[in-house]
């Protein structure tokens, strides 16, 4: 299935803005994240190096449990309809199958096994926390300073002109994967 990757409009901020929250990250969990946030009622802000949606998938199977927490996030039905479904695991090695699994559909579950390529699962995320706008995704924005007091925790960050601002939150949640700093 063909995405069209755009590059997302790279917003400025200024100092001195308080949010709840504050996620590093704006892949699958930290967009998950902001939409658990934002069905809380809860503002935050995604912070997000890059400038478009992953262009690679770091996984593509999603198990019945996976699909149960995306029906909580309000997104299940979006992600079943670009989805590929299945319920056959097969080895071949060559031409010559050598193990084979079937993950048939239990009575009274919803979902069977879900495949959907990581940039379709965030634009699907991207498009419904626009629609709840109770998350601020800023896309080209690192995180280059944290201090974290007795109650808030104050963020540097640079934005896309290259100036640094300063958030204040009351919690941050680390979302920036493996490769993410410490």
């Amino acid at each position: 299935m063909y995405f069209d990757w755009k590059k997302m409009p790279l917003k400025k901020a200024r100092s001195g803005a308080h949010t709840p929250i504050v996620i590093i990250g704006a892949g699958p969990i930290g967009l998950a994240m902001g939409l658990a946030m934002a069905r809380q009622g809860i503002a935050s802000i995604v912070l997000e190096t890059r400038d478009q949606v992953s262009d690679g998938s770091r996984a593509i199977a999603l198990t019945r449990r996976t699909m149960q927490i995306f029906d909580g996030l309000g997104v299940g039905n979006a992600v079943l309809e670009k989805a590929h479904l299945w319920d056959l695991n097969a080895v071949h090695y060559g031409d010559q199958l050598v193990y084979e699994m079937s993950l048939e559909q239990p009575p009274f579950e919803k979902h069977q096994m879900t495949n959907l390529q990581q940039c379709w699962i965030e634009q699907i995320f991207l498009d419904r926390l626009a629609a709840d706008n109770l998350a601020d995704v800023r896309w080209g924005n690192e995180l280059v300073r944290l201090e974290q007091y007795d109650d808030i925790v104050h963020l540097g960050v640079r934005g896309p002109d290259g100036i640094e601002y300063e958030i204040t939150t009351d919690y941050v949640i680390a979302a920036d994967g493996a490769r993410g700093d410490p």
